[in-house]
């Protein structure tokens, strides 16, 4: 007989006044009636807290046997707690006979994504994939640039996945993120399953009668509607666009230099249209950052390396409006459609880009708040920021960044 499935959350403001992480999730797990140990336990942490310590502290509570996934990052929330302090921590718990639970993951991926994600894929072809169900897919967003302290060059979330595509079941529903530790876009660490790492991939997934849900929030709107095709690229760096160096183009487009000194750029983006028919429906856009400068300034790094010469693309302009009103909309709209087909939402998840400056931290707050405010503690919530989310574009799965991704897990009717 199956069992529902019971999710557990932990929210920490500052894990330095915790005084054993253990005996505080030991005793949460108590408090709620937790039978036996989790299937998975996914971890957020902020960028300062060791995650070495951590991840032994959680380990001791659940068991050695029990995956802990997630990472390093700033910025968290759930249903009633929003922080992005460089101390805080989140976790969710997932116990449950209803759904199977793999966990593997791939180290090195900066040596020939796609196949780092075919690889990974692979791993997973052992198992009993006849069932539907999600593809949780997380990976190290950053590598050092070669010979150049304190720059950084993207991994190719784009090829991990077309890697991870070719191996992996059509029934699976592929979610994920890119993540850095901050929003200055450094490498963090990752949990992976049974170990601490950097520069691996990894996939979680939750396979059984499941169905899954998703909402893009929109971030960006376009600037201007101009189309601009790319004459110059070199894997992430974008040097060109109409035959003039971008660099200059962006000079003109902000009328000033002194983005040059933000990394990532704050107010623009670049986008692709998925779709040739409607030019500025920000839904059919894949975004990618301006992560900042080359060392030599004569580029941009990019936050992906998919985009090619001959390309075309738009600037987007950042748009917290939006952003709130599609949250305040598309959110409770979602919750109704599910409650009138008699699914039960079991976990909602809420993925969202940095800010990209300090002064931006007040927009994530308010998002994170709306974001609260329409889920209204029906469906148990757990939410993070990240330079690049996974999310279904024109009905496949894209990389992008810029985005809210608003995600919903229900159990199919008759699961129980």
């Amino acid at each position: 007989m199956w069992a529902p499935v019971k999710i557990l959350t932990q929210h920490i403001a500052d894990i330095r006044k915790i005084s054993s992480l253990r005996d505080l999730i030991s005793e949460k797990m108590e408090a709620d009636s937790v039978v036996g140990k989790p299937k998975v336990v996914f971890a957020f942490t902020g960028p300062k807290v060791d995650p070495y310590n951590f991840f032994e502290e959680v380990r001791n509570a659940v068991g050695f046997s029990v995956p802990i996934v997630g990472g390093s990052t700033k910025g968290l929330m759930c249903n009633t707690f929003v922080s992005n302090s460089d101390y805080s921590a989140s976790l969710m718990f997932l116990e449950t006979n209803l759904i199977e639970v793999f966990v593997s993951c791939e180290r090195n991926i900066h040596r020939e994504e796609e196949k780092a994600g075919k690889r990974l894929g692979k791993r997973f072809q052992y198992n009993d994939l006849s069932l539907e169900g999600l593809f949780i897919f997380f990976y190290q967003l950053l590598r050092e640039y070669p010979g150049v302290k304190d720059y950084y060059l993207p991994h190719s979330g784009s090829y991990l996945l077309q890697g991870i595509n070719a191996a992996v079941s059509s029934k699976l529903t592929i979610w994920g993120a890119g993540l850095s530790k901050d929003h200055n876009f450094r490498p963090g660490f990752q949990f992976c399953g049974f170990h601490v790492s950097q520069d691996h991939a990894m996939g979680i997934i939750l396979g059984g009668p499941l169905k899954f849900y998703q909402k893009i929030i929109p971030g960006f709107t376009p600037l201007d509607g101009i189309e601009r095709k790319v004459t110059r690229i070199r894997g992430p760096v974008i040097y060109e666009l109409d035959g003039k160096p971008i660099i200059e183009t962006i000079n003109q487009i902000l009328g000033e230099e002194e983005w040059q000194n933000e990394s990532p750029v704050q107010l623009l983006t670049i986008g692709v249209n998925q779709n040739g028919k409607d030019r500025q429906d920000e839904n059919l856009y894949i975004c990618r950052s301006l992560v900042g400068l080359t060392p030599d300034e004569k580029g941009i790094i990019l936050s992906d390396t998919d985009i090619k010469e001959g390309d075309f693309i738009q600037f987007l302009v950042r748009d917290p409006e939006t952003t709130l009103e599609s949250i305040m909309f598309q959110i409770p709209s979602l919750l109704r459609d599910i409650k009138s087909i008699g699914e039960r939402p079991v976990l909602a998840l809420y993925i969202t880009s940095f800010p990209h400056s300090r002064e931006y931290w007040d927009i994530f707050f308010e998002e994170a708040r709306e974001v609260q405010k329409a889920i209204n503690n029906e469906v148990p919530l757990i939410g993070f920021c990240c330079p690049v989310q996974i999310a279904e574009v024109s009905g496949r799965p894209l990389v992008s960044s810029g985005l809210g991704l608003f995600s919903l897990i229900t159990e199919k009717n008759g699961s129980l």
